[in-house]
C-alpha cells in the first residue's frame, strides 16, 4: 500500500535526521509519520509496519528529555496495540525518570496482568 510505504519512507528518514542530530527535522518527520499512520485502516491481521511510529516517536522524545509527551506518545500507542510491551515498558522507564511513583505502580500491575 502506497500509504504504508511512505509511513517507511518518514520513519527511515526520521532515523537519519535523528542519527545526524538534526533534531528538529527527526521530530517534524516522526510526528508526520504518527499521523499518516493513525489514517491508516486495517482490515485483517495485524499491521505490516514493524516499528509502530508512536513507539518510534516515543523513544525519540523521551531520549531529548520530552519526557511528558514521551508518555502520552506511548499512552496513544497502546490505543491501537493493547498490553504491547514496548509501549508499556516505555511508559515505566519514562515515570521512573520522572518519578511518578504512581503511574510506575500503575505500569507494574498492566504488566504483571499481562
Amino acid at each position: 500500500d502506497i500509504d504504508e510505504s511512505e509511513v517507511f519512507k518518514l520513519q527511515l528518514m526520521a532515523l537519519r535526521s535523528w542519527m545526524h542530530n538534526d533534531l528538529k527535522k527527526a521530530n517534524d518527520l516522526l510526528a508526520e509519520s504518527v499521523s499518516l499512520e493513525d489514517k491508516l485502516i486495517y482490515s485483517y491481521g495485524p499491521p505490516s509496519i514493524t516499528k509502530p511510529t508512536k513507539e518510534l516517536y516515543a523513544e525519540f522524545l523521551l531520549s531529548q528529555g520530552r519526557y511528558e509527551e514521551a508518555v502520552q506518545t506511548y499512552k496513544g500507542a497502546l490505543k491501537k496495540g493493547p498490553k504491547r510491551l514496548v509501549p508499556l515498558k516505555g511508559i515505566k522507564k519514562t515515570a521512573l525518570l520522572l518519578k511518578d511513583d504512581a503511574l510506575v505502580k500503575e505500569v507494574d500491575l498492566e504488566l504483571n496482568s499481562i
